[in-house]
């Protein structure tokens, strides 16, 4: 109920007798406009809510840290009836001024100060994309309301920030997830900069909702990975395209593999035919490839080449280059949506691997830094077949490279 401008009412209490017993409701002018409030048996409560309305439609004060919470309220309400049945005379007035004495004071800060120290106080251990990921995320809500008090804003404020129609339903549920828990921190602090989160009434999308909106996982087909393979053979960029195709790691994990001292190289290991993935690069932590006959000849082919980097400069101009031979113009909404997707390789190999005989969901889920469950939800009612996935695994650096001399 609370307005953008500065709003002065004048309420007046009303008792009514009827058969049903007495009972109570307050009224006022509101812009003209005569408004009236529920019917309260007890007329201490009518008398609270009105003062509450009253308060939130006068000119705004200087923000207090020690007004009660929702809950408080609610428990001094409770007190107040339990003692009035007991026959203890008392008024709710009383009670409330109580809680307001012995509530615990808030440091009263910005939502900016507060989102710095926030930000400040996130573990070292912490990995720094998901850094980088909170203060993305927390930028939109500072522009939106840093010079306002953290504690003194409501679930109106989030639920209209939230309704930007600049979001999609995953980046709204991220930004809720998110504000929730810079609350949950201040809350947490042994100096607390909030009494409650106003964002806990707010609806929280689950996980299986999550998922309802996700899109299926989009996948090349052997032909496009060829292309792909063709494109990248003459270029920097092969050595990426060979990890993201046939070891299925992510954009980021081969961005991060390949900063290592010696590019990457001494996590191969030709013997064993594995490759290990350091916790601080897997995306779910450490774990080991396996690798496929067909990475084995990849990765000796590059070995022969000299060790070339598996990231070269100008990666993304690069990949946009690769993507344009494998999707060129005019090709259908779909083959433009691929092009979108930074992890197309990695669904690629995941959903072959799975259909590549004796081939195990536990298998290809510990190779591709993922649950079981995840892989079957997810990978396991894609329309790819066992003959497909043999061409695709069928892409040996032989065969590609005759059909890029033949080209």
């Amino acid at each position: 109920m609370r307005t953008s401008d500065n709003v002065q009412i004048r309420a007046t209490m009303h008792t009514v007798k009827g058969a049903r017993g007495t009972t109570h409701f307050f009224s006022y002018n509101l812009r003209g406009r005569r408004v009236r409030s529920k019917r309260y048996k007890d007329e201490d409560v009518a008398r609270l809510e009105m003062r509450r309305v009253t308060d939130e439609y006068e000119a705004r004060t200087p923000f207090q840290a020690t007004t009660l919470s929702r809950p408080q309220l609610d428990d001094a309400q409770g007190a107040f009836l339990t003692l009035k049945r007991q026959g203890i005379e008392t008024s709710l007035g009383e009670i409330v001024a109580w809680y307001v004495k012995k509530a615990p004071r808030i440091e009263a800060v910005t939502l900016n100060v507060a989102v710095s120290r926030f930000l400040a106080s996130l573990p070292a251990e912490m990995r720094d994309r998901t850094k980088r990921f909170y203060t993305a995320t927390l930028t939109p809500l500072r522009k939106k309301f840093g010079d306002r008090q953290l504690a003194e804003l409501t679930t109106e404020d989030f639920r209209e920030y939230l309704n930007s129609p600049i979001w999609g339903t995953i980046s709204r549920w991220h930004h809720r997830q998110v504000a929730s828990r810079l609350y949950l921190w201040a809350m947490k602090k042994e100096n607390s900069l909030a009494m409650e989160n106003p964002l806990t009434p707010l609806p929280k999308m689950t996980k299986k909702g999550l998922r309802k909106v996700l899109h299926a996982p989009l996948v090349l087909t052997p032909k496009e990975a060829k292309n792909w393979l063709k494109a990248a053979v003459e270029t920097p960029h092969l050595g990426y395209s060979i990890l993201a195709l046939f070891a299925g790691m992510r954009r980021q994990e081969i961005q991060l593999f390949a900063k290592e001292p010696d590019g990457g190289w001494s996590a191969i290991d030709f013997g064993s035919k594995t490759i290990s993935i350091a916790p601080e690069i897997g995306k779910t932590g450490h774990r080991m490839i396996h690798m496929h006959p067909t990475l084995i000849d990849w990765l000796r082919w590059l070995e022969k080449k000299g060790k070339p980097p598996f990231l070269a400069p100008n990666f993304n101009k690069g990949l946009r280059a690769i993507k344009a031979a494998v999707f060129p113009a005019g090709t259908d909404g779909a083959a433009n949506i691929r092009t979108l997707e930074p992890n197309l390789p990695r669904h690629s190999f995941i959903s072959y691997s799975l259909r590549l005989p004796g081939a195990s969901f536990a298998e290809v889920a510990m190779n591709a830094g993922n649950t079981e469950a995840m892989i079957k939800e997810h990978y396991n009612s894609l329309q790819s077949t066992q003959e497909q996935a043999l061409e695709y695994w069928g892409l040996t650096p032989k065969r590609i490279l005759k059909a890029a001399r033949t080209r």
